[in-house]
């Protein structure tokens, strides 16, 4: 099964936009994610900060602050610090490249 993504807007962040992974709900996930980002764009990867039911990895790409979040009840999906159009952009491109990489994988065992 591919893996995807959808768009979020969630209103009990003040109406953050977040994209969810659809069908790729691993604990460790982000983690994979984080590394492909940061081989692919050479994105910088933060200090993982893990909970009790979530885990965070802080992305740094230039000015940008990017979130992967691991949730329990709600799986993978990340979010931008800034919450400005080319922030938004750039974080859509980071999530498809991710996905591409991901799907490549798996498809080519």
């Amino acid at each position: 099964m591919s893996i995807n993504f959808v768009k979020h807007v969630n209103s009990y962040e003040d109406n953050r936009i977040e994209f969810l992974f659809v069908n790729f709900d691993y604990c460790d996930g982000n983690d994979l994610i984080a590394k492909i980002l940061h081989e692919k764009l050479n994105i910088i990867i933060g200090g993982k900060i893990d909970g009790i039911f979530y885990t965070i990895i802080p992305l740094y790409d230039g000015d940008n602050i990017f979130k992967l979040v691991w949730h329990e009840d709600v799986g993978n999906y990340i979010y931008s610090e800034s919450r400005d159009n080319e922030s938004i952009k750039r974080m859509h491109k980071l999530v498809k490249i991710a996905i591409y990489e991901i799907n490549k994988k798996q498809f080519n065992k």
